[in-house]
């Protein structure tokens, strides 16, 4: 995709999404049944399992799967990482693209990322894209045969101040349906920069209607509601917090504990106050996305794959060159 291809997605996502959930709702369940049937060879019937934690998804948002990966992956992903240099953002394209040594960037930045070569490298990381359980719940949550599109691993650090954008609560618009994966690969307490997740955020007539049920009028809701809807909202004001914190989850466990999470509904890192956190992504979309993995990293990871068409077209984007 060149680069004026993905522009114009991106602009054409953002203003689908500003038009309201709604019309993002139309157009993302008119794209999600598209790719349904035209790619019918290649859906799954869901466990009872997949469905009953997609199910949770609509409602709630995200889902805590527990410990996914077991000691031994985690510390074979931390040796790897460990062994590779990093770059100041939360995402490599955001760097801008100096690589330093981990105790450099730690004292300096509030991030530290890896080059998408590196993460595409990570042992384990494509095959847990790939799990197939992981697939089935993407699926019947998408509506579609998923598509991964973003692979990314990245730390925060402890730096006194909030970091501008992921520290505050906001929503993530690259795509019109989607959810994440993430996993922590270090242990993750209350003062560790753990992951905050407003449930039913994702939904604005689910939010309205749990919120309602938290006691909160009608006139309330209709003044907070609709603008919390608008744009990545970036700057919630007081009020919105007030009403958003009774839902709030953060989100603390062990090295190789992960949630699944619709993250168009409002989520953040909390600032870290002590140690650092490490942590991976895993982005499943109905599509083409305006924030797709780097291409030129299909000979590393097309070995990893299985040979199957439902393998190449879920990885498609991974595997351009």
């Amino acid at each position: 995709m060149l680069p004026e291809d993905a522009a114009i997605i991106r602009d054409l996502f953002e203003q689908i999404s500003a038009l309201g959930p709604e019309t993002r709702a139309v157009y993302s369940t008119m794209l999600s049944e598209l790719r349904r049937r035209r790619f019918a060879a290649l859906c799954e019937t869901p466990s009872a399992e997949a469905e009953r934690i997609a199910a949770q998804l609509v409602t709630d948002g995200m889902v805590d799967l527990g410990v996914l990966l077991d000691p031994a992956k985690v510390a074979e992903m931390r040796a790897h990482f460990a062994s590779r240099p990093v770059y100041d953002g939360h995402e490599f394209t955001n760097s801008d693209g100096v690589a330093y040594d981990f105790a450099t960037l730690r004292e300096r930045a509030h991030y530290g990322t890896y080059s998408s070569e590196d993460v595409a490298r990570s042992p384990h990381l494509i095959e847990i894209a790939n799990d197939a359980r992981l697939l089935q719940i993407a699926e019947a949550y998408l509506g579609c045969p998923p598509t991964i599109y973003h692979l990314n691993a990245w730390w925060s650090f402890a730096r006194g101040t909030p970091a501008t954008k992921a520290q505050a609560l906001h929503r993530d618009v690259e795509e019109l349906r989607f959810v994440t994966l993430f996993i922590y690969l270090t242990p993750v307490g209350e003062r560790n920069g753990p992951h905050r997740f407003i449930r039913h955020s994702h939904d604005k007539d689910v939010l309205t209607r749990m919120l309602a049920g938290l006691g909160w009028s009608q006139d309330v809701l209709e003044t907070h509601v609709p603008p919390m809807f608008h744009g990545q909202a970036y700057q919630p004001t007081p009020a919105t917090e007030e009403l958003l914190a009774p839902l709030a989850t953060v989100w603390q466990g062990p090295a190789g504990s992960a949630i699944l999470a619709d993250t168009y509904g409002f989520h953040m890192g909390v600032p870290v106050i002590e140690g650092e956190r490490l942590m991976l992504w895993i982005r499943y979309g109905i599509g083409h996305s305006t924030a797709c993995f780097s291409p030129g990293y299909g000979a590393i990871l097309r070995p990893r794959i299985p040979q199957t068409p439902r393998a190449r077209y879920v990885n498609r984007l991974l595997l351009m060159e």
